[in-house]
């Protein structure tokens, strides 16, 4: 039986104690979609090595903590809000 692990972990995300869960269509789109956004906006961001190897669909093995899931697609929300410009600057 493979090991099974959390590929969206990243050093400095405390998951202790937390289980890692499967991944489901839902789950798997919005990480793909993260890791796009996250290739083209932040190409030095601590997230770039996740997103070199992610496959197309995960295998097995592959899961995730849920801390990790939602500091890793936090992106794709934050890319969709609207940037607001301050006044006097």
């Amino acid at each position: 039986m493979a090991q099974l692990r959390c590929i969206l972990h990243s050093p400095e995300t405390d998951c202790s104690g937390e289980d890692v869960q499967p991944f489901d269509e839902v789950k798997w789109a919005k990480v793909q979609a993260a890791a796009t956004k996250q290739r083209k906006l932040l190409k030095l961001s601590k997230y770039s090595g996740i997103c070199e190897t992610l496959a197309e669909n995960p295998s097995a093995s592959d899961e995730y903590h849920n801390t990790c899931y939602y500091r890793f697609t936090a992106i794709a929300v934050k890319c969709q809000q609207p940037l607001v410009r301050i006044a006097n600057f």
